[in-house]
């Protein structure tokens, strides 16, 4: 889900019905992220990457001019310059509006 995220990859759901009523409500909550995020960078240029953390596991990406997302895939919170980013998360800049994406364990 992090990395759908971070690369603006469409979600792909191969599941059968009894798994679809396990996990209906994960894959809901994060369409409602991830669409609302997609519909915007979809449109604009990858115009900015780069690794923010030694092991490499949280990263950043910018979409335009206004649309950023940094995604934590490390199980430790990661403190930068600006803010926080949660352990298995993602951090969506648009414009002045943040929105946080916690990754459920599954």
């Amino acid at each position: 889900m992090l990395s759908e995220l971070l690369y603006n990859v469409p979600p792909l759901y191969h599941i059968d019905p009894d798994n679809w009523q396990r996990n209906k409500k994960l894959i809901a909550d994060y369409v409602k992220v991830w669409s609302p995020f997609h519909e915007k960078a979809v449109t604009r240029p990858m115009t900015s990457f780069r690794i923010c953390s030694p092991d490499r596991l949280v990263q950043f990406a910018s979409y335009g001019d206004k649309l950023r997302i940094t995604v934590n895939f490390s199980s430790k919170d990661f403190a930068d310059r600006q803010r926080t980013i949660p352990a298995r998360s993602a951090v969506i800049e648009d414009g002045g509006k943040v929105i946080t994406y916690r990754a459920p364990n599954v």
